[in-house]
């Protein structure tokens, strides 16, 4: 698989495809997580299509960061899906916090946790 994989990549389409395959399966994966926790929540919850939306764009928007954080880490296409598919699951919020500390550690920021001292 890898290698078909490699092969489409390698035209001047295929990394477009790719990536829009990955942002609508990140789509997909971030509305089912939504619809999940808002049908499995103790508290009685009302549907909201406007925050499915919301919950949908944004899943798809991490799973593209979350395609560019894969590429980066010369992930193949499989480890690449899974990330994508788990990370739009998720959610943005809980993305958002590991992908700052890729990036932070990518580029070299250290960030201080302060401690509390009593």
């Amino acid at each position: 698989m890898e290698e078909a994989l490699s092969l489409y990549l390698g035209q001047p389409w295929g990394l477009i495809a790719w990536g829009v395959i990955n942002v609508v399966f990140s789509i997909i994966a971030g509305t089912l997580g939504y619809l999940s926790r808002t049908c499995s929540s103790e508290s009685p919850v009302l549907f909201n299509s406007n925050r499915m939306l919301i919950e949908a764009g944004s899943s798809g928007f991490v799973g593209l960061l979350v395609l560019m954080m894969c590429s980066v880490s010369n992930l193949g296409g499989a480890a690449t899906g899974l990330c994508v598919g788990f990370f739009g699951w998720v959610g943005a919020p809980a993305t958002i916090v590991v992908l700052e500390k890729f990036v932070f550690r990518l580029i070299g920021i250290v960030k201080h946790e302060s401690t509390k001292s009593d």
